[in-house]
């Protein structure tokens, strides 16, 4: 029995057909909502540094408080012309 095959019988290769309707998913299908176990990873090791670096900050914030109470965060007299609490009390 011989069988022939398919690119002789119509001119092209069926293997890459699956590729030929394939078009490029977009950054946020592709990072945001993905269910790729290494892009999972990913997600998880960045949205991890997010949440240190805004608890480091929390933590300074807090610090700032401790170490020097009634003062503002900012010296916004430098910003805004006035040297101004928090409290309202310029």
């Amino acid at each position: 029995m011989h069988y022939r095959s398919c690119r002789h019988d119509h001119g092209h290769d069926h293997a890459h057909d699956d590729h030929d309707h394939h078009h490029e998913q977009s950054w946020l299908a592709k990072y945001v909502f993905s269910t790729d176990h290494k892009v999972i990873g990913v997600q998880y090791g960045v949205s991890a540094l997010i949440f240190l670096a805004f608890g480091f900050f929390l933590m300074m914030v807090m610090r700032w408080t401790i170490a020097y109470p009634g003062e503002p965060l900012l010296p916004c007299g430098k910003l805004f012309g006035e040297h101004c609490n928090f409290d309202g009390r310029c």
